[in-house]
């Protein structure tokens, strides 16, 4: 089996090698203590104020649960989801728990996995929210639209899953390094992150700057035509 041997590097970081010496895997430490209670302290904070605003949100149904409302819930609840990921995965170095090779360490990987994606799935959704709006003229979106936002945003990360079980277990092709979910750390294995990790983040930041620029274009052109009635209804 293989794991993990963290030598210290300096004073604030740890440098990791994989080593074939010990059946007993150990926490892969690649930041320092200092490091580590940053992220716990701003996480924290993070996770308080996306509650806060999930109850401004809840306490005022009628006021902001509207269908952008609800898309910006989905965002919120997406990202406090991929906080507590981090925050377990940050705090594994002093609670040596999940170990890498477990079955929970696999299970918390594969959960980082899709909070991941479900939080760049529901900015996707919010997107296109808004280029709907703004491109039917300033209409709200209708209550037909919301399944559509739910299914990419809460859909479209099981299948990504999917097809990262299907390379880690099934298929083995040459040239794709397998996910190896839970295996190096409770996430995917840094050869393989190019591939299962940041192509979708690109697939989706790029069809965010794409109805960006749409909305943006559609905003200019809506207003160019409301300073060109203003004129006509002067003269």
């Amino acid at each position: 089996p293989v794991v993990a041997s963290c030598i210290p590097k300096d004073q604030s970081n740890l440098f990791c090698s994989e080593l074939e010496l010990s059946p007993t895997p150990i926490v892969i430490c690649s930041f320092g203590e200092t490091e580590r209670i940053f992220y716990l302290i701003f996480g924290l904070l993070s996770v308080v104020a996306i509650t806060l605003a999930l109850l401004v949100y809840f306490l005022l149904p009628k006021q902001l649960l509207n269908i952008h409302g609800k898309v910006v819930v989905g965002n919120f609840i997406s990202c406090l989801m991929f906080l507590v990921f981090l925050m377990i995965t940050f705090s594994s170095c002093w609670t040596s728990w999940p170990l890498p090779g477990s079955l929970s360490c696999m299970v918390l990987g594969y959960f980082g996995y899709y909070s991941t994606m479900a939080m760049f799935a529901w900015m996707f959704a919010l997107c296109l929210d808004l280029f709907c709006t703004f491109f039917g003229s300033g209409r709200s979106s209708t209550s037909s639209q919301f399944p559509l936002y739910c299914s990419l945003g809460w859909g479209v990360p099981p299948i990504l899953i999917l097809i990262v079980i299907m390379f880690d277990h099934i298929v083995h092709t040459k040239g794709i390094n397998p996910p190896g979910v839970g295996v190096q750390s409770c996430f995917l294995h840094e050869d393989s992150m190019n591939i299962f990790l940041n192509l979708p983040i690109f697939v989706f930041l790029s069809m965010n700057a794409i109805l960006y620029i749409s909305t943006v274009f559609c905003i200019y052109r809506t207003r160019s035509s409301i300073q060109k009635s203003v004129k006509k209804n002067k003269q």
